[in-house]
């Protein structure tokens, strides 16, 4: 497991293809995916008082539809802490929350096109 911070997914420094560097550089497996883990976010708890622009949540690119998805914060309320990670080629995501000294990792309902989406980027917004 992580020696750095508390084993969050806030002390994951690169993803990729399911495995953390830590601040040490050693490396430890957060998830196993079906899909590219691409893109990557840290879903924050929204403040008692959120700005109105943006509005509060999830931003994801397509390159392929240069499209912006987007999430509502209050949708993703429970999961404050924790990572989302979408599937790059594939319209699929997952929560990435720390579980002891693990993690858990769960997919979650997306509603994008089965087909034709290249997820790239993802920002969440607090608000």
């Amino acid at each position: 497991m992580p020696p750095a911070g508390s084993g969050a997914p806030d002390d994951a420094r690169a993803v990729s293809l399911g495995a953390a560097v830590t601040d040490a550089g050693g490396h430890f497996h957060i998830a196993r995916l079906p899909a590219g883990p691409n893109p990557i976010a840290v879903v924050r708890a929204s403040p008692k008082r959120p700005r109105a622009s943006p509005p509060p949540g999830l931003y994801v690119t397509d390159t392929n539809t240069h499209v912006v998805w987007f999430a509502p914060a209050s949708q993703l309320a429970r999961y404050a802490g924790d990572l989302v990670v979408g599937g790059e080629a594939k319209p699929l995501f997952w929560i990435v929350e720390p579980r002891g000294r693990g993690f858990r990792t769960f997919q979650v309902l997306a509603h994008v096109p089965a087909t034709g989406t290249n997820f790239e980027g993802a920002t969440f917004v607090r608000g």
